[in-house]
């Protein structure tokens, strides 16, 4: 249930030309056993809960938004990185596939890097690309 501490935390989240894409809230809930992020940026709200599914081998991460957007990933280490992978059916009935790679970097900084496949996993595109960088809080 530890795999995912080194993204905990008060984060601000900016794209590699310095520009805030929005604000992002983790916290361990439930004892330790998940993760809550709560996500917040100029068009999007989201919350996701995250917890290591024992029974399963893996992550799981269930993400809501003010969209609508419901969305099940399932994931785990990688390398040097966290992947969540998942599938999502859009409004035009195509099936998208998505992964999401999470990367600690120096200094306190986890890059995130979403991508989406339309033809089944054959080529992927970058959508979003974001350096969560860590916000100081009073009393940290």
């Amino acid at each position: 249930y530890r795999e995912l501490d080194f993204w905990v935390g008060e984060w601000e989240v900016r794209s590699p030309d310095g520009t805030v894409q929005g604000t992002s809230s983790i916290a361990p809930i439930m004892e330790g056993c998940a993760i809550q992020e709560e996500w917040s940026s100029s068009r999007i709200r989201g919350r996701s809960i995250s917890t290591y599914n024992k029974p399963e081998g893996r992550w799981e991460q269930l993400w809501v938004d003010n969209f609508g957007v419901l969305l099940h990933q399932t994931g785990g280490w990688t390398g040097s990185a966290f992947r969540w992978r998942a599938e999502r059916r859009g409004s035009d009935g195509k099936v998208r596939q998505l992964r999401v790679t999470l990367t600690p970097m120096e200094g306190g900084i986890v890059r995130q890097v979403q991508e989406r496949s339309e033809d089944g996993g054959v080529t992927w595109s970058v959508i979003f690309d974001g350096r969560y960088r860590p916000v100081e809080t009073t009393g940290r």
